[in-house]
């Protein structure tokens, strides 16, 4: 956790987060096995069953086409009457609030490897912080779609030897003004140690990664 002060808010100390990961020495491996079904003939559909399957296509397409221009819909099915476009009328994404801003970080590591003195984690990367003019009359949190554009800390590992963020991003709104953004990233980050480190310790390996908030 950490906090940005209004317009220009800079850390004068990058904030430490200590990431653990656990993996064998010769590196962490997930498989998925998937069962393979065996073929089944296709049965041939009747001229009401093609009608049948094509209005619901049209009826699908129509629902979600009025979903996206309309409302936004909420992650237990339920809509609230917000309209986002309208939410940021007056709104400037390249400003952040008038207030301090406290942002929570929080990290989920997918998967991690060790070699050459590096470590290379692929994980979801998470902030949460409340912007005021977001705030709206509600009751349910709603997902914001990647076509609006609003203010975001623009946090960074400032330790990373190397970083790229994938296209996974999801963003949720709470009625208060609470953000919540999740981002799929790969990074890799020094880490300083060897193969009898690794076995003397069970395979567990500690690096720091530091982190600097800039707006």
């Amino acid at each position: 956790m950490y906090t940005t002060k209004p317009k220009k808010t800079l850390a004068n100390n990058s904030s430490p987060l200590f990431a653990f990961f656990a993996f064998p020495p010769l590196g962490l491996v997930r498989s998925l096995e998937v069962a393979a079904r065996p073929k089944i003939k296709q049965k041939r559909f009747t001229l009401n069953m093609f009608v049948f399957y094509l209005a619901a296509l049209v009826l699908a397409t129509s629902l979600a086409d009025e979903s996206v221009n309309a409302t936004e819909a909420s992650d237990d099915g339920f809509f609230n009457n917000v309209d986002m476009a309208n939410l940021l009328l007056d709104y400037n994404a390249d400003w952040g609030p008038n207030k301090t801003v406290t942002v929570t970080l929080s990290t989920y590591v997918i998967h991690a490897s060790w070699s050459n003195q590096k470590l290379k984690a692929t994980l979801y990367f998470r902030q949460r912080w409340r912007d005021h003019r977001l705030a709206f009359v509600g009751s349910k949190d709603i997902q914001i779609s990647s076509r609006f554009e609003i203010w975001e800390p623009d946090t960074f590992l400032t330790t990373s030897l190397k970083t790229s963020k994938s296209g996974d991003r999801f963003r949720r709104l709470s009625p208060d003004g609470t953000v919540f953004k999740s981002v799929k990233m790969t990074a890799t980050v020094p880490c300083p140690t060897t193969v009898e480190h690794l076995w003397a310790n069970d395979g567990v390996v500690s690096s720091a990664v530091f982190l600097d908030p800039s707006v």
